[in-house]
């Protein structure tokens, strides 16, 4: 289910392959956004950032939680510093490859708003606009997030006893809210409603499983996954509601950090670990190569298409690597050098 990754964190194996296989998801959908019939399952791949914010809800406790049973500045300061080198620096890298090849996708140069924008994460939700990498709106919505971390856990520990009461009214008001402001859940205020509910759904998930027989929970932990699988599969299916797949997608990351024997060697094999290690670098990098390979395509117009895809899907685990290699893994170490805080056993999962 768990070992001990040092320094009193734990690695949950099957949740840092779910991670994994969430950016395979969302990645397939940039690339094929529609394919495999009346499943269309490439379409909807979109709905991976919404398990990206319940897990990171779900881990950041896990790492945290102990922190913040009261509020205390330096414990903030120290949280978001580490939150800082931890998402930071690799977004940075990525923000300055996409400002590089902007005149190569469109005319000109980008403005210097649109980089102020980019810098400061304020796109989409704060600001109109996708911006320099679309992929990343969802970064500047989690660090809404961190930056309310520490008051939702000092909250966590005060209502414990109504950890079930919160999770269903996250889910519920979402769903709620959704349903009265059905607009773009990608942009402006619903954006930050998104992330809050699913955000605030982790950490009650966590301190309800504090309470929880894990491993007899993962006894059937499989079956579990399976009703989550269908159920998200079949409100895609038949509805055009995406938000009533949440409780689905809840259920999901419950059972990934309460594993049965087949989830886990689904998700803690190591493939999968190996998607979760490079995971927020192939997040944060694959639409910037996506348009480079179709800018690619378009200078050859007679070359096979299949052609450039395959080159794609092997090109990006590989650039995502090396950005996890030399960026995202040395400045994490480097943060916790800085902050004198204790090593850990790669590859640690905290938030994403």
């Amino acid at each position: 289910m768990s070992i001990d990754a040092g320094g009193g964190r734990v690695f949950f194996r099957a949740l840092h392959g779910l991670r994994g296989l969430m950016a395979v998801w969302i990645v397939t959908f940039h690339t094929n956004p529609h394919s495999f019939g009346r499943l269309k399952v490439t379409t909807y791949g979109w709905l991976a950032v919404d398990v990206f914010f319940i897990m990171s809800g779900y881990v950041l406790m896990q790492t945290h939680a102990g922190e913040f049973r009261a509020l205390h500045l330096a414990a903030v300061s120290r949280f978001l510093r580490m939150r800082w080198y931890r998402t930071y620096p690799l977004y940075l890298v990525c923000t300055m490859v996409a400002a590089a090849i902007y005149p190569l996708l469109m005319t000109g140069f980008p403005s210097s708003s649109q980089l102020a924008a980019s810098l400061l994460l304020l796109e989409g939700w704060a600001l109109p606009g996708i911006g320099l990498n679309e992929a990343v709106w969802s970064l500047g919505v989690e660090w809404i997030g961190y930056l309310a971390f520490p008051l939702v856990c000092v909250l966590s520990w005060r209502y414990r006893d109504h950890s079930l009461l919160i999770l269903a009214g996250a889910v519920l008001g979402e769903i709620i809210a959704f349903l009265i402001w059905p607009v773009s859940a990608a942009s402006g205020p619903m954006s930050v409603v998104r992330m809050g509910g699913e955000f605030t759904a982790g950490c009650s998930l966590w301190m309800l499983h504090q309470h929880a027989d894990l491993p007899r929970m993962g006894r059937v932990g499989d079956y579990a996954m399976a009703i989550a699988v269908i159920g998200l599969v079949a409100v895609l299916m038949e509805s055009r509601d995406w938000i009533f797949t949440l409780p689905f997608m809840v259920l999901m990351v419950h059972c990934a950090a309460a594993p049965g024997a087949l989830v886990q060697s689904l998700l803690g094999n190591r493939i999968a670990l190996f998607l979760g290690r490079i995971s927020f670098s192939l997040y944060l990098s694959h639409t910037l190569l996506i348009k480079l390979v179709h800018l690619l395509q378009d200078q050859f117009p007679g070359r096979s298409p299949p052609g450039f895809t395959l080159a794609l899907y092997l090109l990006m685990p590989a650039v995502a690597l090396g950005l996890c290699v030399w960026v995202e893994e040395p400045t994490r170490r480097f943060g916790r050098r800085a902050l004198a805080l204790p090593a850990t056993a790669e590859p640690a999962i905290s938030g994403r």
